[in-house]
């Protein structure tokens, strides 16, 4: 964004000198670079700006740069988007399967959950143990493995700490079954996900 260039309003320079002044500073900075008779002469009288050599336009785009105080900013920051907000708004929708354990017993409630396309799921810690949750390939149809294999939802991070959580985004999954499995400390349990089309009816 750039504050204090061109246009008819008043505006304030961030830092350095006003944009007139760096012109005349960069003139002279030419003017004295240049050889041969007449150079004293040349350094009286402004000098037209297609007159000026290459480097004196880069030179003049460095100071113009450093007066009008150009500042950068991330897309996020562009279009005004927080990442962590928008994670968040999408955990508080999601439906929730949570995962704990006791010992060598993993526990996953509900064990079996229906949700309509355009759906969020999260699987969410609710202790310290590690768990990790993945899709069984050989129990999801050939379209729902192809579908989550290409959106890299096959298998989650492991789940370190009491809330950590594992969102998988259904909305345009295929409709079927999802069979997964939750792994902690001793034999994994397996749980799963339907996706039902959306109904027609009100």
């Amino acid at each position: 964004m750039l504050k204090g260039c061109g246009g008819t309003t008043p505006t304030t320079l961030t830092r350095g000198a006003p944009l007139l002044k760096l012109l005349a500073v960069a003139n002279a900075m030419a003017s004295s670079l240049r050889l041969g008779a007449g150079a004293v002469a040349s350094a009286t009288r402004p000098t037209p700006l297609a007159d000026h050599p290459p480097w004196f336009l880069g030179v003049l785009a460095c100071l113009a740069v450093v007066g009008c105080g150009i500042e950068t900013k991330t897309q996020l920051e562009i279009s005004g988007v927080d990442s962590t907000d928008l994670h968040s708004e999408i955990a508080a929708a999601a439906q929730v399967v949570q995962l704990s354990g006791g010992r060598d017993v993993e526990h996953v409630v509900p064990p079996h959950l229906e949700i309509e396309l355009g759906e969020w799921v999260q699987f969410v810690s609710l202790d310290r143990r590690v768990h990790t949750v993945s899709f069984v390939p050989d129990s999801l149809s050939p379209e729902a493995l192809g579908y989550l294999a290409d959106t890299g939802q096959l298998e989650g991070p492991p789940l370190l700490a009491l809330g950590s959580r594992f969102l998988v985004d259904f909305r345009v999954a295929p409709a079927g079954r999802y069979v997964f499995s939750s792994t902690s400390h001793g034999d994994p349990v397996f749980g799963s996900i339907t996706v039902r089309e959306i109904s027609a009816d009100p």
